[in-house]
């Protein structure tokens, strides 16, 4: 899938979730690897003995609509949630999707980590990169 992906060009759109769940364990494990599939599905009823409160039900909406728009265009970003900025290598930021909802730029080995991980080149796409996802914008085909 990483070749398939490298050989595609179209703007890049990376997240960091950072956003725990409640329950057993939060404070311990965080926002780990698959942690935002809940609120990215709005699924949060599958789960009720975590005790959602009305701000992990916010961070779905806001999560479920950025999918929703991508899946429709290819670009996450719309009228009802914050701007995501697409990706680039010469100013590499994220979007922070969790407590906040704004651009995050990574610093030190952070920042390193992320460069590494994505292809050289203008509008390069690339999937599932640890707690970063990036994906292709289809309208730029």
């Amino acid at each position: 899938m990483i070749d398939w992906a490298k050989a595609h060009r179209g703007p890049l759109f990376a997240y960091y979730f950072t956003h725990s769940e409640p329950g057993p364990g939060s404070a311990m494990f965080g926002a780990f690897h698959s942690a935002e599939i809940p609120y990215v599905f709005n699924s949060l009823g599958a789960s009720p003995w975590r005790n959602f409160s009305a701000d992990d039900h916010a961070i779905a909406h806001n999560m479920s609509t950025y999918w929703a728009n991508f899946v429709k265009s290819g670009n996450p970003n719309g009228s009802a949630v914050p701007n995501w900025p697409r990706f680039d290598r010469a100013q590499p930021g994220v979007m922070e999707l969790g407590g906040h909802f704004a651009p995050y730029r990574p610093q030190g080995g952070k920042l390193g980590l992320l460069l590494d991980a994505m292809p050289e080149g203008p509008g390069r796409s690339i999937f599932g990169m640890a707690s970063f996802t990036v994906a292709e914008d289809a309208s730029r085909k």
